[in-house]
């Protein structure tokens, strides 16, 4: 096999792969490999934190885009949320 051939299975077994990950939500989040499933967010403002149920986000350089269902859509920069597999926020109390 030639390595331009190599190359282009390559190629089309990432692509296929990525496909797939989309076609299957890959958990709540919108776009990427893997099951980042997240369900909770406590955020800072400058005021104090916030608790939110996550309907879905997407991450990126600088921070994620998340949609609650409190809240509604917002961008959060990195460093003034924690994400949680489940609704049991340590900083709240347990929840919303």
């Amino acid at each position: 096999m030639t390595t331009k051939r190599k190359v282009l299975v390559i190629v089309l077994a990432l692509c296929v792969a990525l496909w797939m990950c989309v076609l299957t939500g890959c958990g709540n989040e919108n776009w990427g490999f893997g099951n980042y499933d997240w369900q909770h967010i406590h955020f800072s403002d400058a005021v104090g934190g916030h608790c939110a149920t996550i309907s879905s986000w997407h991450n990126n350089e600088t921070g994620i885009e998340v949609h609650t269902k409190e809240y509604g859509s917002m961008f959060l920069s990195e460093g003034s949320y924690i994400l949680f597999e489940t609704d049991n926020c340590p900083f709240c109390n347990g929840g919303n």
